[in-house]
């Protein structure tokens, strides 16, 4: 009797032990291992948060597909799909070992000699750069052909200038671990779970490691897509939240925020006094504007103590460009065009790559501002690309549009994903959020909720 009862205590305690792991395998699955808002991701997980005792009592004790009903509470993106499936592929041929790393003799350009051809070739084919059925030489020691495309296609596929050149960036990208790889992806999973799974409208969605735009449509498809700039990685990072853009401002002025007045535009007065040459104007509090002549030491106290208020223009080199889309945060973080001068989105500047990309002060600059603008308004009526390229071009006055209803944006962070023909691209942790959710996932349970 003693060892019955003793025995029925152990199993009672099994149960509690496994119903607890389920519930906490189900939440996992739903809104993540980590509240995002302890990792400085403005993601509210709360209001997606599941009846735990209630989930497994009705929808899987009582239920008849224990599977589906677990593929029910994971994110309902096809990107997130495609990325778990990649995931699985990665593994399997990490349990085939990581294959021979790529040499590195300095630069290779196309056409050079190489002796590490044969561990190159390998290395390709197991990443999936190069396909099976081209055969290169075991004897090979040149540089060229299909080795170039394939390389070419690697670089392009980790965001590295697709020069075809055999540098000392692509053997690093090369030779990383896979398993640092299925950790990368393992952290975007994380990621899309801590995102809200319903829109009242098609969304507007950035990916700050992408430095790309994408708009989505009513049928959940991506119609637009665009290359985007970010904030720096140091004083000036993108934040990563959600938000609606409520409107659009044509030609708009542009008013510095506290801290780019204080740090740049005041030491910027001081030492060039003329606002003709800064593209500045001051305004008081009853309106009036002072738009020439130089600034004086009274003035500047006036600045300084918010008599006076600093702003720039409307025209092609404000600092917002020639439109500017609004949705009010406590960051001041806006999606904006760039001032004519600064050289962002020309053929140079993609040659610097990353450098270029990363260069504003949170702010997220488009590349073609007119074609996200007419997006924004395909159904609002009268406005297509003509007009916006009118209001943005044409004119003196700002002028104002509203969105109705308003567009979700989400900021957010991504370093690898999967493109719907299976491909998968990768890029660099720049704000080292990668590093910080792994170090807070490897202490384990529990995790901060």
């Amino acid at each position: 009797m003693l060892k019955g009862s003793h025995e029925g205590t152990d199993e009672a305690r099994f149960d509690a032990a496994l119903t607890v792991c389920v519930m906490r395998y189900v939440s996992d699955l739903h809104i993540g291992r980590i509240n995002p808002q302890n990792l400085g991701f403005e993601f509210d997980v709360a209001h997606k948060k599941l009846d735990l005792p209630h989930f497994v009592r009705e929808r899987l004790v009582n239920g008849t597909d224990l599977r589906s009903e677990l593929v029910a509470v994971e994110p309902p993106f096809p990107s997130y799909q495609r990325l778990r499936t990649a995931l699985q592929h990665y593994m399997e041929l990490e349990k085939r070992g990581d294959g021979e790393k790529v040499f590195d003799a300095g630069t290779v350009s196309p056409g050079g000699r190489y002796t590490g051809v044969a561990g190159l070739a390998s290395r390709l084919r197991l990443l999936g750069d190069l396909p099976e059925s081209v055969i290169i030489p075991p004897d090979s020691q040149l540089y060229e052909g299909p080795l170039v495309d394939a390389v070419q296609h690697f670089q392009e596929r980790f965001a590295l200038p697709p020069t075809g050149e055999l540098n000392y960036k692509t053997i690093v990208e090369m030779n990383m671990p896979l398993s640092d790889r299925i950790e990368q992806m393992r952290l975007g999973l994380e990621r899309y779970r801590w995102l809200p799974y319903q829109f009242k409208q098609p969304p507007i969605v950035i990916n700050v490691p992408e430095f790309r735009l994408y708009g989505f449509n009513e049928e959940g498809k991506v119609d637009l897509t665009m290359r985007v700039n970010v904030g720096e990685d140091y004083n000036h990072q993108t934040p990563m939240f959600e938000d609606n853009i409520q409107y659009m401002v044509f030609r708009p002025y542009w008013t510095p925020p506290p801290n780019i007045l204080r740090r740049e535009i005041i030491p910027d007065m001081e030492k060039t006094p003329s606002l003709k040459e800064l593209n500045l104007e001051l305004v008081s509090a009853g309106g009036k504007v002072i738009s020439s002549g130089n600034v004086t030491p009274a003035m500047l106290k006036q600045v300084l103590a918010g008599k006076l208020a600093v702003r720039q223009p409307p025209g092609p080199e404000n600092g917002m460009g020639l439109v500017k889309f609004m949705f009010p945060n406590a960051h001041d973080v806006y999606i904006h065009d760039t001032p004519a001068s600064l050289d962002v989105f020309s053929d140079a500047a993609e040659g610097e790559g990353e450098l270029k990309r990363v260069a504003s002060h949170g702010c997220i600059h488009v590349q073609e501002p007119a074609k996200f603008a007419a997006f924004l308004l395909r159904n609002t009526p009268s406005w297509d690309l003509e007009r916006v390229e009118r209001a943005m071009h044409e004119g003196k006055d700002n002028i104002r549009v509203n969105l109705a209803p308003p567009v979700p944006v989400l900021i957010f962070y991504m370093t690898v994903v999967v493109e719907e023909n299976g491909e998968v691209h990768f890029f660099r942790d720049i704000y080292s959020h990668d590093r910080t959710l792994r170090l807070e996932l490897a202490e384990g349970y529990p995790y901060p909720k």
